[in-house]
Order: C-alpha cells, then sequence, then structure tokens
C-alpha cells in the first residue's frame, strides 16, 4: 500500500490502466464496524470470518481514488502488459512490483450474512486516507 500511495502522490502520469487484476482491501471504519457485527451476534459463531471490503479494485481505480482526494485527476494511461513487465523488468522492479499483476481477493460474504453493511465504500475510504494525510 506504501508503494501506491507513492505513486499516487507522484505528480506523473503512470502506465497502469491496463492492469486489471483485483485486490481487496479494508477501510478501518469497516473493520471496526465487522467487529461489532461479530461481537453483536446472538447466535454463537462457529467458523472464522474473512473481512474484507465487499468490492474489490483494480490497481488503476486505487490510484485514481487516491489522487482523486488528493484533488488530482487519475493520469492513467494504458500500456499492454507484457510491455509494462519488460520495462519494469528492465529497470531492475519485477520482483518488488509483481504483485501488480495478480489478484489478490478476499470473500467477505460469510460475514455479510451476518447484515454487514460497511460504511464506507473503497474508493471513498482511499481517498479520505490521502486527503487526511494531506491535510495540516
Amino acid at each position: 500500500m506504501a508503494r501506491l500511495i507513492k505513486l499516487a502522490r507522484s505528480p506523473y502520469p503512470l502506465p497502469l490502466a491496463g492492469l486489471k487484476t483485483e485486490h481487496s482491501l479494508l477501510c478501518l471504519d469497516n473493520l471496526v464496524e465487522a467487529v461489532d457485527k461479530v461481537l453483536a451476534a446472538e447466535a454463537p459463531l462457529k467458523r472464522p470470518f474473512i473481512v474484507a471490503d465487499p468490492k474489490p479494485l483494480t490497481i488503476a481505480a486505487m490510484i485514481a481514488a487516491m489522487r482523486q482526494g488528493l484533488g488530482r485527476r487519475a493520469a492513467l494511461f494504458y500500456v499492454p502488459k507484457p510491455l509494462l513487465r519488460g520495462a519494469l523488468r528492465a529497470a531492475g522492479q519485477a520482483e518488488t512490483c509483481a504483485p501488480l499483476f495478480g489478484s489478490l481477493v478476499a470473500d467477505p460474504s460469510a460475514l455479510s450474512r451476518l447484515n454487514w453493511v460497511p460504511p464506507i465504500e473503497t474508493p471513498a475510504g482511499l481517498a479520505a486516507l490521502l486527503r487526511n494525510e494531506a491535510s495540516p
């Protein structure tokens, strides 16, 4: 996440519009709401719960939301994945940027069956994160 925030803060257009893999995130307020929902459950809960915001986002959507929080446009453009991968490999960043190319999606459906409704949508949470960081 720190690398994505650094990318979002950069003043440059980014070649990430073509990355369509999705990643689950979790806003802190949504975690608090999930814990509250589990603790308030009347019946004993005999299973683990995966907590994640319900809608995963692409890397491009994450950057766009963060830049929106900074009051900026997304400034993302399309570069084919193989070309982007090759450029990162040539720059010695293949290992560090590998997570950009794979999905990481968690399924919070068991928690949703407890009527958990997250109070904040993921893009709004990302925008607020950078907006709050930028405030004095």
